[in-house]
């Protein structure tokens, strides 16, 4: 700190450094937080449609149109 006690300037610079990594931290986290509540609403979206569309084949009537198709 004693060499840059007589360069204010370059002081300064260090300071900002620290801030801006500080900032790119943060913004990184929330980042990160979102993208995980996204994915999370993906598959809770994919699973519901998955269980919709499970339910609207009739397993009974796929059986009879595999054995026509034989």
């Amino acid at each position: 700190m004693s060499a840059l006690k007589d360069q204010p300037l370059s002081l300064a610079l260090v300071v900002m450094n620290i801030a801006l990594l500080i900032l790119v931290y943060i913004n990184a986290s929330e980042q990160n937080t979102y993208r995980r509540q996204v994915a999370e609403l993906l598959i809770k979206n994919t699973h519901e449609t998955e269980v919709l569309l499970s339910k609207c084949i009739d397993a009974e009537e796929v059986r009879k149109l595999l054995q026509l198709q034989r």
